[in-house]
Parts: structure tokens; sequence; C-alpha cells
């Protein structure tokens, strides 16, 4: 079972250093939050200002770097990755927790590496369907936009 824990900046710099690929970790970071597996640390995430700059208005805040070692659903416990292996309803579950703590879901659409055309990947076994999967993704990213509506009445 995975669990979330927080971590200083140290000791997630460290971790990206050890497991990323390509990047470095980023500058200018605000904080870092772990997930571990009940043993070990197995990812990580660093919050720091958005890149935007017409997203900082100082109670704005980015993901600026996920770094995982390939722990099996790492990342979607780290991020909002929609779609991949989550029915609607725990998706919902996910985005409403996050968006009550006070910080805006940045979600994810799941995307197989080998996906011949974009957003085409719909994993129907799971409940979702591609009209659905849509709508979904557009009330979360507009959620800014859409604060006083909620998703259930929302109808775009």
């Amino acid at each position: 079972m995975l669990a979330l824990q927080p971590l200083t900046l140290r000791e997630a710099y460290r971790f990206i250093a050890q497991h990323h690929r390509h990047h470095k970790a980023p500058q200018g970071a605000k904080f870092a939050i772990g997930c571990n597996d009940g043993k070990k640390v197995v990812g990580v995430i660093i919050v720091g200002r958005p890149v935007a700059r017409s997203l900082d208005d100082t109670w704005t805040a980015e993901v600026t770097r996920c770094c995982t070692d390939g722990t099996k659903n790492a990342p979607s416990k780290l991020y909002a990755l929609i779609g991949f292996n989550d029915t609607p309803g725990d998706a919902l579950y996910r985005l409403e927790t996050i968006y009550s703590m006070g910080s805006l879901p940045n979600p994810m659409r799941y995307q197989p590496l080998n996906a011949i055309k974009r957003n085409s990947y719909v994993n129907i076994a799971a409940g979702w369907t591609h009209q659905e999967l849509t709508r979904f993704m557009r009330y979360w990213t507009n959620c800014r936009y859409l604060r006083s509506v909620p998703f259930v009445k929302w109808h775009g």
C-alpha cells in the first residue's frame, strides 16, 4: 500500500539525482511530498512557484518535478493521473480531495506510449467513456474559473 509523507527538499533532490534519467532537481522549490511503500521512498514531487507568470499570484503553486523509481501506481498517488487504472468515481474523489485542501488539481490524462493518436485511449473496462473522460478533463482543467459549479452539476 502506497502512502504519502512529507519530505525535506534535500531528501527530494537526492532522490531525483538518483532516479531521474534526464532532469536535475528544479530551482526555487517550496516543498516536497514523498510516496513510500512502507519500507522506502518510491517517488517524490517537488512543488514551487508557477512557471507561467500570469499564474504567479502568491497563492498558486505548481508541481515542478515528479519522479519515481518505477514502482507501479506511484505517479498516480503523487499526481492526478486520470483514466488509467481508476474509475470515474475514484478520479472524482481524488480531485475533489485535492481541491478541498485548497489546491487546484492539475489532472493529466493517461496516454500509453504506443498510442498512435493523442488522447485516443479510453479505459472502457474501468467504466470510462470518451465523452465522460473529455468532460472530466475540461472541467478540472478550467476549475479555477468554475469554482462555484460542482462537477456533478456541470454540463460542459
